[in-house]
């Protein structure tokens, strides 16, 4: 017998087939329609935003350059440059992997460099400057060691760090460029089983962090007594030593000092000018915020089509879009912070929200006044001249003597333009929804005939059954919003008008209300960024190439 399926996209669990009332053509319709919005979740997300629910393969730019591509679903809160199990850094093929991070050489805005287990992304060039003669050596005297970088528990081992309580390793201590260093600590030689863990005291390690040796190189511990220069390798960029902590109470490690050559108690300096003449102020450190951008994690490759997105991640930059709705586009669900589903959208498409108008229980008669929210101004030719796209999201609300609106107060294209008000409860005058969207649109292109106007279909709702309290859409509130639709798509082909058709497209009903809505009505954050913004923006960005 079958068992019943969860869709990936909306996480519907499908009934059983065979079951009751559910037949092999209605589940299989619902996986096309899991299956094509969940494709529309794909691609560039724009900048990141903290309250944007992310999904698997999206990917983002930051404020301070960098690109990143979510690693999971559901992926929202979680800073990229801090979150390396949800993000992972781009590297387009105009960035150049660099290496270790050397300070005696030269990098230039796109390069990388890794430094201390992170990458860096040069975003300001940086290169070591000798000013008074002399040549670019470093003796690198003063101290070596950077007491914040211990970390306390560890040992080493030849593989890295090994946990063991009661113990504490140094960070990279930089030595490259050095021929030898002294330590007013002794490195001490412990055996296994005197130490309890790997016997490595102290290793040397490449600009990868690969250790290429270590006090047990010759069979034995090394112990390198106070004073007694420790030869650094050729090859090496590094140097690691570890201790046991109750040498810190005679010993305190804030005055432990690893010098190249002489023994001067001075605070942590990496960078020394040299022995020889003149002074030389290196490359910038990569924690220069004025020259590079942290990238969190090892950054990996791209494909070719993501390449291809981040070359577009503008795709209507310098449009302006205006808004015009009601209390969907006022609202600010939960996880969003302050943001609306209109700016998850221009976030999309890296376009300008240059006008944004709306209140609770706006009917279309209303689209041509602000008297809902009177610190945005009324649309005036100038203002609407302005405008590249409209972004118009009315139709859930309209006004009936019953209460629930008929097919006469819906209306039809034939009804002609007007713009007495449909929520006149009086019925002496009224107009149709059908003569004030006519209306509307004709005023707005007799304005700007070059604005693009995009209708947003109302979704199935509660919207004339009693929404918040609990239940679900009935059928005759969605009759309502599904004759609101049809008719408003109609009038849209009378102009020539793209719309969204989030009635029928979107995946929202009966199903699925509990989980887009918080009160049958009003969208969830999950809603907004998996179907009504994307939907939005994909139709946005299909309008402007034609």
């Amino acid at each position: 017998m079958s068992t019943s399926q969860t869709t990936p996209n909306l996480g519907l669990t499908q009934p059983t087939i065979g079951s009751q009332d559910w037949g092999l053509p209605l589940n299989q319709d619902l996986m096309i329609i899991d299956t094509a919005i969940g494709n529309l979740q794909n691609g560039f997300a724009g900048p990141w935003q903290s309250g944007v629910i992310y999904t698997k393969a999206q990917i983002v730019t930051l404020s301070g350059g960098g690109a990143y591509i979510s690693l999971q679903n559901n992926n929202i809160g979680h800073t990229p440059v801090s979150s390396p199990t949800f993000w992972a850094a781009l590297v387009s093929a105009a960035q150049v992997q660099r290496g270790a991070f050397d300070p005696t050489k030269s990098y230039a805005v796109n390069d990388i460099a890794t430094y201390q287990n992170s990458s860096y992304l040069c975003n300001t060039a940086t290169a070591p400057v000798v000013t008074g003669g002399g040549p670019l050596v470093y003796n690198m005297a003063g101290n070596l060691f950077d007491q914040t970088t211990v970390n306390t528990g560890y040992v080493l081992q030849a593989t890295g760090l090994s946990p063991l309580a009661n113990y504490d390793c140094s960070g990279f201590v930089y030595v490259h460029g050095v021929s030898q260093i002294v330590s007013n600590k002794i490195f001490q030689s412990f055996t296994s089983a005197t130490a309890g863990a790997p016997p490595d005291i102290w290793a040397f390690y490449d600009g990868s962090y690969a250790q290429i040796s270590s006090s047990v190189d010759g069979g034995g511990n090394v112990t390198v007594n106070p004073g007694t220069p420790l030869a650094v390798p050729a090859a090496a960029y590094y140097f690691r030593f570890w201790w046991p902590e109750s040498d810190n109470a005679s010993h305190p490690i804030s005055s432990t000092v690893v010098n190249a050559g002489t023994t001067v108690l001075s605070p942590y300096q990496a960078y020394q000018p040299p022995s020889t003449g003149g002074t030389t102020t290196p490359s910038a450190l990569p924690t220069d915020t004025t020259h590079w951008t942290n990238l969190g994690a090892m950054p990996v490759g791209l494909t070719s089509a993501q390449i291809a997105a981040i070359a577009n991640t503008q795709p209507l930059a310098g449009a302006q879009v205006a808004v015009i709705g009601d209390s969907i586009s006022t609202y600010t669900p939960a996880g969003m912070g302050t943001l609306h589903w209109q700016d998850v959208a221009i976030a999309n498409l890296g376009a300008t929200l240059a006008y944004d108008c709306h209140w609770a229980g706006r009917p279309m008669s209303n689209a041509l006044d602000n008297s809902g929210e009177t610190s945005v101004p009324a649309p005036t030719q100038a203002i609407v001249q302005g405008w590249t796209y409209l972004w118009l999201f009315l139709g859930t609300n309209m006004g009936s003597a019953t209460g629930v609106p008929s097919a006469t107060e819906i209306g039809t294209p034939a009804d002609a333009p007007s713009n007495v008000a449909n929520n006149n409860s009086a019925q002496a005058t009224w107009a149709s929804f059908c003569a004030n969207f006519r209306y509307v649109i004709e005023q707005f292109l007799a304005w700007n005939p070059q604005l693009r106007i995009i209708w947003i279909t109302p979704y199935q709702s509660a919207r004339y059954s009693g929404f918040g309290n609990g239940a679900l859409p009935t059928a005759a509130s969605i009759a309502v919003m599904q004759g609101i639709a049809t008719q408003g798509k109609a009038v849209c082909n009378l102009y020539g008008i793209p719309y969204v058709d989030l009635m029928n497209e979107s995946g929202m009903c009966n199903l699925t209300n509990p989980t887009f809505t918080v009160d049958q009505l009003h969208p969830t954050a999950t809603y907004i960024n998996t179907r009504l913004a994307p939907m939005v923006a994909h139709k946005t960005q299909l309008v402007a190439q034609r």
